[in-house]
């Protein structure tokens, strides 16, 4: 059980709710204090130029110990999920891939730019591990 709290961004689809959802019930058992960092499902964010949605999505990652993504294929069909991974890496926040049990192929784009790539059941030791690692850097 890991009891540091984390701020947390979940990187994700509003159009891929249930794995969002699936994501938070497991960070709820492995870190119980956590927040969630993620771009609240009334932000209306879908009509912005790409400059301007940096810069709101900045503002939600720079506030984050790490940033999670699963590693599903549709990753590579998301600029969304690319422009976040690339904010967090320019902030240098870490990222965490994490491997559904479901998905036996993971999206590079994800794990190629993660500090950790873990299964589901592994995600709070993963998480641990980072964000020790990135404040160690300060």
């Amino acid at each position: 059980m890991h009891h540091s709290h984390y701020r947390i961004f979940i990187s994700h689809s509003w159009d891929k709710r249930d794995a969002y959802e699936q994501l938070r019930q497991i960070l709820n058992k492995q870190i119980p204090n956590w927040r969630d960092q993620s771009v609240p499902r009334d932000a209306r964010f879908d009509k912005m130029e790409a400059d301007e949605l940096k810069a709101k999505l900045s503002e939600f990652i720079k506030g984050s110990d790490v940033v999670v993504s699963f590693t599903y294929p549709i990753a590579y069909h998301s600029d969304w999920l690319r422009m976040e991974l690339m904010t967090a890496q320019e902030l240098g926040i870490p990222i965490v891939a994490v491997r559904p049990a479901d998905n036996q192929r993971p999206a590079r784009i994800v794990t190629d730019v993660a500090k950790a790539e873990c299964a589901e059941e592994d995600i709070g030791d993963a998480i641990d591990r980072v964000v020790k690692a990135s404040r160690a850097r300060i």
